[in-house]
């Protein structure tokens, strides 16, 4: 993005978008299986999950250089499809919904839960199965 320092008034925002721009079918699958996993779920787990989607979009922080090129700074503290909306004087500039999709990285462990169903029977000398589902 080019402009003229200081003679253009440049806005950015970045709102939470629908799953337009991205792959669907693989955003609801996922959707679906996690929504089914957390029902089994205890409250505190849901409730943190509740939380997460009701972050603040990511933050933008723009520098100007002085040939007028625009750099962009995202920080997001969750993951999902946002869209990048700019305005130039005060109307949205064409085209400026740049639809992206801030990924999750690796698991954090201090910010896990682990749920499992305890084990109420077991027959000696047969092999026993526990599923343990984490959420991070």
């Amino acid at each position: 993005l080019t402009s003229p320092p200081g003679e253009l008034d440049l806005e950015f925002a970045v709102e939470r978008s629908t799953l337009d721009g991205i792959d669907t079918l693989r955003s609801s699958v996922s959707a679906l299986e996690r929504s089914v996993d957390l029902l089994e779920a205890p409250e505190e787990i849901r409730a943190t999950y509740r939380a997460k989607d009701s972050l603040p979009p990511p933050t933008v922080k723009q520098r100007v250089r002085d040939d007028g090129v625009v750099f962009l700074s995202l920080t997001s503290k969750g993951a999902g499809p946002f869209t990048l909306r700019v305005t130039l004087d005060g109307s949205e500039v064409i085209n400026s919904g740049a639809a992206f999709t801030f990924t999750s990285g690796p698991a954090h462990a201090p910010k896990c839960f682990a749920y499992a169903e305890s084990i109420s029977t077991v027959a000696a000398g047969h092999a026993a199965a526990l599923v343990v589902r984490c959420f991070d």
